[in-house]
């Protein structure tokens, strides 16, 4: 799932993702910025009832 908000954006991947693979997320650039990566502390994005993501 993919969050668009005003000030940020929230892409979730995999729990299992390998240290190799964010290690190179972390050196990602969008439009010329470096993106902030982190692991999600309030419980990641889960669908609403009308299977919209939301965070939980």
């Amino acid at each position: 799932h993919i969050q668009i908000r005003p000030d940020f954006s929230i892409v979730e991947l995999p729990a299992d993702l390998p240290g190799h693979v964010l290690a190179k997320l972390k050196d990602t650039r969008i439009s010329g910025k470096l993106i902030e990566i982190r692991a999600d502390s309030r419980g990641g994005i889960r669908p609403n009832k009308r299977g919209e993501p939301h965070l939980g």
